[in-house]
């Protein structure tokens, strides 16, 4: 299905293409292709609108699809990555903790055929090739720069009404910047106790929850997340 234009994101294009080449000369473990954010051409028609953010894509991720469309031009694989983006959230089945999240933050806006009220985003562009391992603070601090850049434009592109930072730990400051927000903003969710893993923002400009990564929650923490993205997008 056809994407929605963002011209303003899409500058960021070759920045991300330098970075992956760079990263590629310092680590000697393959890594994935370049991740790139999309959202269904219908995005900005709906009022209530998601946008989940996780933290690196597990696997190689069509690596060969897209080196052949970059031999054509950088114009033909980033829309090569944006197809891809949106075949994903089509196509995937959704039976992981985090793909449930999409779900359930998508669901929380009203009802989207094929999610169209919904983005997929990733906090760092460049993960690594073997499946289901995750990047680690090396790579993501090498990257650092271009995720806290393209998190700021993908908040403006996209204007999402509640944004789920599914990352745990990863990139704090780097959200902080890119949100202009600080740590004294975000508030612990009480129902989380001990546990201090679940934040949530509601600043006027922006509403969001920060949780640890779902594939690593349990049920009840789950739940209390949940029942809080409800209330903030109610808000």
């Amino acid at each position: 299905m056809p994407t929605l234009l963002t011209p303003k994101l899409d500058l960021l294009w070759p920045a991300l293409l330098s970075t992956r080449h760079s990263l590629q000369q310092t680590f000697e473990e393959p890594l994935a292709a370049p991740f790139w954010s999309a959202a269904d051409e219908s995005y900005r028609s709906f009022k209530l609108r998601f946008m989940l953010v996780g933290r690196a894509t597990s696997g190689p991720y069509d690596a060969d699809e897209f080196l052949n469309q970059l031999k054509k031009s950088s114009a033909d694989a980033l829309m090569e990555r944006k197809t891809l983006n949106r075949w994903c959230i089509g196509h995937i089945r959704k039976t992981s903790p985090f793909w449930r999240s999409f779900v359930t933050g998508s669901k929380c806006c009203g009802v989207a055929e094929a999610f169209e009220n919904a983005v997929w985003s990733n906090l760092a562009k460049v993960g690594f090739a073997k499946p289901k391992k995750d990047v680690n603070t090396d790579l993501f601090r090498q990257q650092e720069e271009l995720a806290e850049n393209t998190l700021r434009a993908e908040l403006d592109v996209y204007r999402p009404t509640v944004v789920h930072f599914a990352v745990g730990t990863l990139g704090g400051e780097c959200i902080y910047r890119a949100t202009g927000t600080t740590r004294r903003d975000w508030e612990p969710l009480a129902k989380d106790g001990a546990l201090n893993d679940i934040w949530f923002l509601n600043s006027g400009k922006l509403k969001a929850i920060w949780t640890r990564h779902p594939n690593f929650a349990k049920k009840e923490l789950v739940d209390a997340w949940t029942a809080k993205l409800r209330e903030l997008v109610e808000a």
